[in-house]
């Protein structure tokens, strides 16, 4: 194995884990180099490459652990064997397990099991595959690490013959998309959706990346002076808070053209804003609604559009409160105070849905708006 071709994976390891788990990364990448030797992907690059791409968003977009790591470097060494003395699949699940332990084993398994399953490309079954491929992984660290896998080949989907990239974008868009949105991780289902929707409708997509380019610095302008009056007065109020912006997905924005006929400049739903509070745990509620009120005091809300899922949180986890207020200019906002996702990782932490113990204080998503339609 080229020594330093990894070592973009190996310092991110470095960075986050102890000497043994490194140890036992630089073990993995050398197995797995010697299993995939003659393995290569279709620009012609070392299938290992594969692995290691998953292994990096495994651990800095996702944030899973030691285990997950080493099973995402090892993943494609149980789906093609054969490798080692045995020369079968017995023979290289008996070496994982014994270099590397049960559960490493059992996730590539799990993973392997996955990439059996053969995806008809039919709305109709989406649903059913989704339930199938989650059917597929009891420990839930295997679907977690098969979105990375699906993400590190989208992300590369060029080199891949160009009769393949319509099935995989309509699988990415259709079936792991939707499962990282049930699992909360709102920031790799919309880039699985915007990479697929550049290979589906090219056009489409150029077409909205180009206006979102025109438009950028109009709604930065927007954006200072919604926020103007709601941040004076959480400053006298003395919350402890910041504020965060994105640009809408091509993708939702695509969706909403399409959904409700209208060119580009019909749809508001582009960009939001959330604003995330330092609070201890028992304030979360009360300062989650403290700054809805703030935000209604200063724009209409439409009552119609509101969600509590404060008091009630979704079934996986998310707690937010949504709702539609109206502001200048013809512009419409839907505020969002939001709270935690179940796993307590990086993945949680980027798409906004963690709460988590820092120092004793919890900081809980209590402020959210967005340009909604």
């Amino acid at each position: 194995m080229e020594t330093t071709r990894y070592d973009e994976l190996r310092t991110l390891v470095a960075a986050n884990f102890s000497e043994t788990t490194q140890r036992l990364v630089d073990e993995a990448l050398a197995y797995a180099a010697e299993c995939l030797e003659k393995q290569v992907r279709y620009d012609g690059s070392p299938l290992l490459d594969h692995a290691a791409g998953v292994a990096r968003i495994v651990i800095s977009e996702i944030g899973l652990g030691r285990n997950s790591t080493l099973a995402a470097i090892l993943h494609d060494v149980v789906r093609l064997p054969p490798c080692g003395e045995a020369g079968d699949l017995m023979g290289v699940t008996s070496e994982i397990r014994r270099r590397f332990g049960d559960e490493v084993l059992g996730i590539t398994v799990g993973l392997s099991n996955i990439s059996k399953i053969r995806l008809k490309v039919s709305k109709e079954q989406a649903a059913n595959f989704r339930d199938l491929i989650v059917s597929y992984s009891e420990d839930p660290r295997v679907i977690l690490i098969k979105l990375a896998d699906r993400l590190e080949v989208m992300r590369n989907l060029r080199m891949f013959p160009r009769e393949k990239w319509r099935k995989k974008s309509w699988e990415s868009m259709n079936l792991y998309a939707q499962i990282a949105h049930k699992l909360g991780l709102y920031s790799i289902k919309s880039e699985l959706e915007d990479i697929a929707l550049s290979y589906l409708e090219p056009a489409e997509y150029e077409h909205i990346h180009r206006k979102l380019e025109e438009t950028e610095r109009e709604r930065q302008t927007f954006i200072d002076r919604f926020l103007a009056p709601i941040v004076e007065r959480l400053d006298r109020q003395g919350f402890n808070y910041h504020v965060k912006s994105r640009t809408k997905s091509i993708f939702s924005i695509w969706t909403k053209m399409h959904k409700q006929h209208v060119p580009f400049e019909g749809v508001y739903d582009i960009f939001a804003l959330r604003i995330i509070l330092d609070c201890p745990p028992e304030e979360e509620k009360t300062q989650c609604w403290a700054v809805y009120s703030i935000v209604t005091d200063y724009y209409i809300p439409n009552t119609e559009r509101l969600r509590d899922w404060i008091s009630i949180p979704k079934s996986n986890g998310y707690e937010s409160l949504h709702t539609t207020v109206s502001a200048a200019a013809g512009w419409r906002f839907r505020f969002a105070p939001s709270g935690w996702m179940p796993w307590p990782n990086a993945a949680s932490r980027r798409t906004g849905v963690t709460r988590g113990s820092t120092r004793g204080r919890s900081r809980a998503r209590c402020g959210s708006a967005a340009c909604a339609s």
